[in-house]
């Protein structure tokens, strides 16, 4: 009688071991995966601040171009050398990104996020003694005068253009009275 019982505490023990092992065991495949995405992660970081000097760099040729401080000649030879590696970089980050196909992921993600939201109630507007608008109904049908985007109704400038909102009568600023008063004795 002892002899099944201490078999199956043996089998008990060594089943337990391996559920407590296991975690160990699979994390190395999790973490190879985490390790070629990290270094993925860094070489994407080092192009994009390659990149981000190489800009810098084509704008400071240009300026100095511009302000006559290199020839014409260095100015084509920087020019194109910094190009050069520039349109390499942006092709090694498009081979990493997978090409522009990751953008129309992101905008298919978005749409069906969108889709998935609950569509907002409609509001049910009373109408008494006719149409009554208000100002701030009044200000959400406004447009900018210059590009036509349309303004919010707090908007003082057009977040497009940086258009002022035309001022109405109502909004004008109101000035307040002074805080101090002369006193007379």
């Amino acid at each position: 009688m002892s002899l099944p019982l201490l078999i199956v505490a043996i089998a008990f023990t060594l089943w337990g071991l391996l559920n407590m092992l296991r975690p160990f065991l699979a994390q190395r495949d999790e973490q190879l995966r985490f390790e070629v995405l990290d270094e993925e992660l860094r070489e994407i970081e080092g192009l994009m601040a390659r990149k981000a000097a190489l800009v810098q760099s084509l704008r400071d040729i240009e300026y100095d171009h511009q302000t006559a401080k290199i020839s014409p000649e260095d100015y084509k030879r920087f020019k194109r050398s910094h190009e050069r590696r520039a349109v390499a970089i942006m092709r090694r980050l498009d081979a990493i990104h997978g090409g522009r196909e990751w953008e129309s992921h992101i905008e298919d993600a978005v749409i069906a996020r969108q889709e998935a939201l609950p569509e907002p109630p409609a509001e049910a507007t009373v109408v008494e003694d006719g149409p009554r608008a208000t100002r701030s109904d009044a200000k959400a049908d406004e447009a900018c005068t210059e590009c036509g985007e349309p303004l919010s109704p707090r908007a003082r400038f057009c977040a497009i253009c940086g258009t002022p909102r035309e001022a109405s009568h109502d909004e004008l600023p109101r000035h307040a009275a002074p805080l101090t008063s002369e006193v007379t004795g």
